[in-house]
């Protein structure tokens, strides 16, 4: 696997090992395509380039001890240019500004936490993908953490994409997919999962409480990390078999919201979310809609509260 970071020291934290034959190396150097990417990436003349001993899935791996943007967003962007991205790359921060969490809201990083995004290019047909994206992401965030011991099934699936444990957010995951035709030309998952560290968080009505793994027990994020490379990978590969329903399945069993009274919120892009009313939850659809006891039709878009 090719590495590229810019901090030998926090490499050698996420990989466990003494990463030897680190050059330094011009961003001049690289092909034009890389030269693009690496300087949107890093936004300096030169970076630390070496080829390391990783699961073979994974082509490359983007460090950076702080980012000064979003990476999602940047690959992102590179992804819609149709900058000739190399797939099974991530894109790992230990800390940074700009980024965010669904529709623009704030999400503050914190070193020794993860902050991740992976980019895959299926480049054919794959159904229900976009769906299957967003499940990935949850069910490889529930699955790595299931892994310690004293956290296992204490992590929910809070409708969406947000992952709580005991009332506390712990994680999220954002998605985009982009295709041409019937086939998916570029996928992107962005996590931010608390290790170490309970980033702070303005109460915006929905969301009051943020916590992290080290609350419950002791955690390495070297560690961490690599299960959740691991799991997504392993989710990817049974999506593109056609496993659906299979992740559905578990996603489903992971729910906080099923058979609980919730509050119901309004998703604006830009502006406060508004409480819209009450219900209770019956059932999650296969396409992640939610069917409500007092609704006629099911929910699609909006945020939500378990009042106790």
């Amino acid at each position: 696997m090719k590495l590229f970071t810019d901090n030998i020291e926090y490499a050698r934290q996420i990989f466990q090992e003494n990463i030897a034959g680190l050059n330094e190396i011009k961003t001049e150097e690289f092909n034009p395509t890389e030269k693009r990417y690496l300087q949107d990436l890093y936004e300096r003349p030169d970076i630390l380039h070496s080829n390391i001993k990783y699961d073979d899935f994974w082509q490359n791996a983007f460090l950076v001890k702080f980012a000064q943007r979003s990476q999602f967003d940047t690959v992102r962007e590179l992804s819609r240019q149709n900058i000739n991205l190399p797939s099974a790359s991530f894109f790992l921060a230990d800390s940074g500004k700009g980024f965010h969490g669904f529709h623009q809201r704030r999400w503050q990083t914190k070193s020794g936490n993860i902050h991740l995004c992976v980019y895959l290019n299926p480049a054919r047909k794959v159904e229900r993908f976009h769906l299957g994206l967003m499940i990935i992401g949850t069910l490889s965030v529930i699955q790595t953490i299931d892994e310690i011991p004293q956290l296992k099934n204490r992590a929910q699936i809070r409708w969406l994409n947000d992952i709580f444990i005991e009332g506390g957010k712990a994680a999220g995951v954002l998605t985009y997919s982009q295709t041409q035709g019937e086939k998916v030309n570029g996928a992107l998952i962005g996590i931010g999962l608390n290790v170490l560290n309970s980033p702070g968080m303005q109460d915006d009505g929905v969301v009051r409480e943020t916590t992290a793994l080290s609350v419950y027990c002791k955690v390495r994020p070297a560690e961490v990390f690599d299960s959740l490379l691991d799991k997504i990978k392993t989710n990817y590969l049974l999506l593109l078999s056609g496993a659906y329903d299979q992740l559905f399945s578990f996603y489903k069993e992971r729910s906080e919201v099923i058979g609980k009274k919730v509050a119901l919120y309004s998703d604006p892009v830009n502006g406060v979310s508004a409480k819209l009313g009450e219900d209770i939850v019956l059932d999650i659809k296969s396409n992640l809609e939610l069917k409500m006891k007092n609704a006629p039709h099911t929910l699609k878009k909006g945020r939500i509260v378990i009042l106790e």
